[in-house]
C-alpha cells in the first residue's frame, strides 16, 4: 500500500513539473513578439524552412541529434544569419572575441570556464550564443543558470539547448519551452 502511494505522489510531482514547462510550448504566455515568432516559426516546425543546410551539416558532424540540428538550422534561416561559428574541442583554442559571426554555437565538449568567457564576450559584441546540451553535467547547467540569473540576456531554454541573446531591444527575460 505504501509503495502505491509513494509512486502516485512521485507521479503527481513529475506531472506538475512537466505541466509547468508546457506553459510556453506553443507560445502561450509569451509576450515578446520576437520569442513568439521563434516558438511558432522555428521550434514548432518539423521540416526545414529553407534549402540551406550548412549549420545542420556542421552540427551533425559534431554528433548533435537531428532534432536539435534542424531547429538550430531553422533558427539560423529565420533570423537571416549569414555566418556561424561552431566551437568544439578541436578549435576551442583558436576562438577569440575578434571572430565575427552572426551566431556562436558551443558544442557539448567545451568546458564551463570557456562558456563563461564566451558569454561575457558576447555581451560586448551582441552576438547570440547557443549552448548545446546544457544539462550534460551539473557544472555546465550551473554555469548556464548563473548567466540566466544575471538578467543580462534574453534566454530561451529549449531543454536540448539554451539561447542567449544580448540585444538592447529585447527584454531581459527567461523562457522555458
Amino acid at each position: 500500500m505504501y509503495l502505491k502511494i509513494k509512486n502516485r505522489a512521485s507521479r503527481a510531482i513529475l506531472y506538475t513539473k512537466s505541466t509547468l514547462r508546457i506553459k510556453h510550448f506553443r507560445g502561450h504566455g509569451v509576450h515578446s513578439p520576437f520569442v513568439y515568432s521563434l516558438v511558432r516559426q522555428v521550434f514548432m516546425k518539423y521540416k526545414f524552412s529553407s534549402t540551406d543546410r550548412s549549420l545542420y551539416n556542421g552540427l551533425r558532424s559534431e554528433d548533435c541529434d537531428k532534432k536539435t540540428s534542424r531547429q538550430l538550422q531553422n533558427l539560423y534561416n529565420h533570423c537571416s544569419y549569414s555566418t556561424f561559428f561552431i566551437l568544439n574541442h578541436s578549435n576551442h583554442s583558436t576562438y577569440n572575441s575578434d571572430i565575427t559571426s552572426d551566431i556562436i554555437v558551443i558544442s557539448s565538449s567545451i568546458d564551463t570556464h570557456q562558456i563563461d568567457e564566451i558569454l561575457e564576450s558576447s555581451l560586448n559584441s551582441g552576438t547570440p550564443v547557443v549552448v548545446i546540451y546544457p544539462r550534460n553535467n551539473k557544472k555546465r547547467l550551473k554555469t548556464c543558470l548563473t548567466h540566466i540569473d544575471s538578467d543580462k540576456y534574453l534566454t530561451i531554454d529549449n531543454r536540448r539547448f539554451m539561447l542567449f541573446y544580448c540585444d538592447n531591444k529585447l527584454p531581459r527575460q527567461h523562457f522555458k519551452l
